[in-house]
């Protein structure tokens, strides 16, 4: 590997091409203790060119230097590499305005479009352009002496593409932060190379890295401040990562991250990475992150090296090569465990105790593309062992977990998570070497198939199938990040038993919502709507004296909610159930007595969940004999429950009138119809035309008998 004082030799030797640009002479006026000078040429030298501001501002290294852009400048052509030893702020007027574009006429080595040797810059406003030659040059280089660099440099509302070496490049320099917003790098071999950065910070955020054909930021040697280090938030890592046909290409396609950790403080974590996305990264191992040896002294309890928070990973392709002894991950790899020097003495059986490593929370997984092309689903893989990894309310679909050890057992902690790792063990154990077996705890976690190495069902946690979980599919729920949500009903809405330390979700939104906090990377915030229903006595009853009368009592949803608390698994807002609901029907006087003519009645009628339909209510009247009067008595419905209206709620029971004792006459049994029609209930009693038939043949018989009285009286 190349050392620090060499890279800085070959660099300086290559940014002084072209001259002493110390002993250039200024041809602006410089004032004395602030300047602005603006670019009215789009030449590669002379008067008004880019290249006579930076001689000028290097002329006067007592002078804080603006450079900016006469509207008229839209491109302008360079063909060596500008190089500042004094620190300038740059201004361009908007990154479609103004354009600076490197062209080169010859083979030779153009190390950078920009050069700052041993000073800062601000960049904003620009886009930087390269060649595309294949020379290896870089869009911005800032390089220290290894030593500390005064004052931060940062890169804002800028594109950087097109160059052959890294879009930027920082190199050894102590004391010193770099921030870069509201950009994008694309098109480069490298995003971002951050290389023997000590007690600094790198901060990336509301940006875009895509289509490296190396790593989308690779940081290595890198030593966090006290008060700083490297944080990525809300950038997008997409399409970064080439491979070769044997296989070959850079080991990730995200993030490639190395450091040194010696006297960090414990509450630091050196990289977090959080509400960003990574998207259709390849890498040999890893398609997203992959975390390197690191050289650390830390606390038992510090903080983790690497925090992944809010952040989604989908399409990424990790692993395309199995010869050697690591794991491969779409996502995730720990290529190998700290080089621990503990920062206080312990006792001998602490000598192996695992530094917390990863830290997972609040992040969504889609392994379906790396599963698709036969290659490893890992969210996470360790190729060592002998590491600490918590995962806390992740959603992962498609993924694995894979611990390869060589030196060792891992601590894996899952707590309130759901991993589907479709037809595989959720957790691939795989070691060349006897090695103690890798720890796994799960607390309040869904899997969806069982495992041979891991007890899934400890700690309250379940096997369920995918389809029961109602999990959408990845999209804008809603937060910086794409999610997949969970159906209003789904099993993992409320089901977390033991509260965790998180108290927003993947988006940003509250958790927990309704009491308790939902498995899984996304708390539902809205809560079921329950589908409204009208319940009615159907119809009004008439029933022989003596007989029962049923009324029916019918629950109905309105038009399309039935339907849509049958397809709920959807989990659209408008999907909600069915509720259980209950109702209360009485009896009450007409012209009918209670404990004469009818039993007076009460009754609490009730529907499931999810249930419609009629309910029937039977009255029971007292079997007299006449002459009586026709008499009614009346059912009410009252006290429907929540969600339930009572659309009639009034229908009447009729018994007949009797003309004489006699028999209770049958009447029709009930029929659903027009609410103003009335149904008609009995026994099996003789009809009334029978009766009548009946009534006039005995009384044909009875003039019969009186003739032939009469005529045996007369003889």
């Amino acid at each position: 590997m190349t050392s620090l004082g060499a890279r800085f030799g070959a660099l300086a030797t290559a940014l002084l091409v072209g001259g002493s640009l110390v002993a250039a002479t200024p041809a602006l006026a410089v004032a004395d203790a602030e300047a602005t000078i603006v670019v009215t040429s789009e030449a590669n030298d002379g008067p008004g060119s880019l290249r006579e501001a930076f001689d000028t501002a290097n002329a006067s290294p007592e002078t804080a230097t603006t450079i900016t852009f006469a509207p008229a400048v839209r491109t302008v052509t360079i063909s060596q590499v500008l190089l500042s030893v004094v620190p300038l702020t740059i201004r361009g007027n908007g990154q479609d305005q103004t354009e600076i574009r490197l062209e080169t006429t010859g083979p030779e080595w153009v190390p950078a479009l920009l050069g700052f040797q041993e000073a800062a810059v601000e960049l904003s406003g620009l886009t930087l352009t390269g060649t595309g030659n294949g020379n290896g040059s870089a869009g911005l280089i800032v390089v220290g002496d290894d030593g500390d660099l005064a004052g931060a440099s940062s890169v804002s509302d800028t594109t950087i593409q097109g160059f052959d070496g890294a879009g930027v490049t920082l190199e050894g320099f102590t004391n010193h932060s770099f921030t870069m917003t509201s950009s994008t790098l694309t098109g480069n071999s490298i995003g971002l190379d951050a290389w023997g950065m000590r007690e600094s910070a790198l901060t990336v955020r509301d940006s875009v890295i895509s289509d490296s054909t190396e790593p989308g930021l690779e940081l290595s040697y890198f030593r966090p401040g006290a008060t700083g280090q490297a944080t990525i938030e809300r950038v997008q890592f997409v399409g970064n990562g080439e491979l070769a046909e044997d296989g070959w290409g850079p080991s990730a396609g995200g993030i490639v991250f190395s450091a040194d950790l010696d006297g960090v403080p414990a509450d630091v974590s050196p990289l977090r990475v959080i509400d960003s996305v990574f998207t259709d990264n390849t890498g040999r191992t890893a398609g997203a992150i992959e975390y390197q040896p690191s050289w650390a002294e830390r606390a038992a309890d510090a903080a983790p090296l690497v925090l992944v928070s809010g952040t989604t990973f989908a399409g990424n392709v990790g692993g395309a090569t199995q010869d050697g002894p690591y794991a491969g991950a779409s996502a995730i790899l720990i290529a190998s465990p700290p080089m621990l020097r503990a920062a206080d003495p312990v006792e001998e059986s602490d000598d192996e105790r695992l530094d917390l490593v990863l830290r997972i929370e609040n992040s969504t997984f889609d392994g379906g593309t790396a599963a698709a092309a036969g290659m490893s689903s890992a969210l996470l893989a360790d190729g060592y062992g002998n590491n600490r990894v918590e995962l806390d309310q992740i959603t992962a679909v498609n993924s694995t977990i894979e611990l390869v050890g060589r030196g060792g057992g891992d601590d894996v902690t899952i707590s309130r998570s759901v991993i589907d790792s479709a037809w595989k063990d959720p957790f691939a154990f795989n070691t060349e070497e006897e090695v103690t077996p890798a720890l796994v705890n799960v607390t309040d976690s869904v899997f969806t198939r069982p495992s041979a190495n891991v007890d899934v069902t400890a700690g309250g946690s379940r096997v369920l199938p995918l389809a029961e979980l109602e999990l959408g599919p990845l999209a804008d729920n809603g937060g910086p990040t794409p999610t997949m949500l969970p159906g209003l009903t789904s099993p993992l809405v409320d089901a977390v038993t033991v509260p965790g330390t998180l108290t927003t979700d993947q988006r940003g939104l509250p958790r927990p919502v309704n009491g308790a906090a939902d498995i899984g990377a996304v708390e539902v915030q809205e809560q079921p709507t329950a589908v409204e229903s009208t319940v009615s006595v159907v119809a009004d009853v008439k029933v022989a004296n003596g007989e029962t009368a049923v009324f029916s009592v019918e629950r109905s949803a309105a038009a399309g909610l039935a339907e849509a608390s049958a397809g709920r698994a959807t989990g659209s807002a408008d999907a909600a159930p069915l509720p259980a609901v209950t109702v209360k029907i009485s009896t009450a006087d007409g012209s009918a007595v209670a404990g004469t003519d009818y039993t007076a009645t009460e009754q609490t009628l009730s529907w499931d969940e999810g249930e419609t339909g009629p309910q029937n209510f039977a009255v029971s009247t007292a079997k007299r004999e006449g002459p009586l009067k026709e008499r009614t008595f009346t059912v009410t419905l009252s006290d429907a429950s929540e969600h339930l209206t009572i659309e009639r709620a009034t229908a009447t029971g009729t018994l007949p009138a009797i003309d004489a004792a006699t028999d209770v006459p049958s009447v029709k049994p009930p029929t659903k119809g027009d609410p103003n029609t009335v149904a008609e209930t009995g026994g099996s009693g003789p009809q009334p035309w029978l009766i009548a038939a009946v009534l006039a043949v005995l009384a044909g018989a009875g003039v019969l008998i009186a003739r032939r009285t009469s005529r045996a009286t007369r003889s």
